[in-house]
């Protein structure tokens, strides 16, 4: 069984923002794994932040569509569009650094099987 991790990190954000219920659930389950310690602070940071500018950019565009009127009064897609493309990317990169997927839980394991790092290969080698 994990060790339990040392130190609790504390929230850097409002208790009831996105970002902040966001790192309570995170952070409940990578301390059920023993995987997570002050050093995992500015990732889990960047990971909520992310996730709460992707949120709150998608509830942006459901609400407004995702085509607006340009400064010429024509027909462009939403700004907010690029900037949840950004931040879901950036979501899934510090999901994957800090273990929040299947496969980079085994990876961090060293027991991912041959056919998880043949799939692996075929799209991200």
């Amino acid at each position: 069984s994990p060790a339990a991790p040392k130190t609790k990190l504390r929230c850097p954000f409002p208790v009831k923002s996105i970002a902040g219920k966001k790192w309570r659930e995170v952070l409940r389950g990578l301390e059920r794994f023993g995987i997570v310690d002050e050093i995992d602070a500015a990732h889990l940071e960047g990971f909520c932040a992310a996730y709460q500018l992707a949120k709150e950019a998608d509830a942006l565009v459901a609400s407004e569509g995702m085509m607006v009127a340009g400064s010429m009064g024509q027909m462009v897609k939403h700004p907010a569009l690029a900037v949840s493309s950004d931040a879901w990317n950036k979501v899934r990169h510090y999901g994957n650094d800090l273990g929040l997927t299947y496969l980079s839980r085994t990876r961090m394991d060293g027991t991912a099987n041959a056919e998880a790092d043949d799939i692996e290969a075929r799209y991200f080698g």
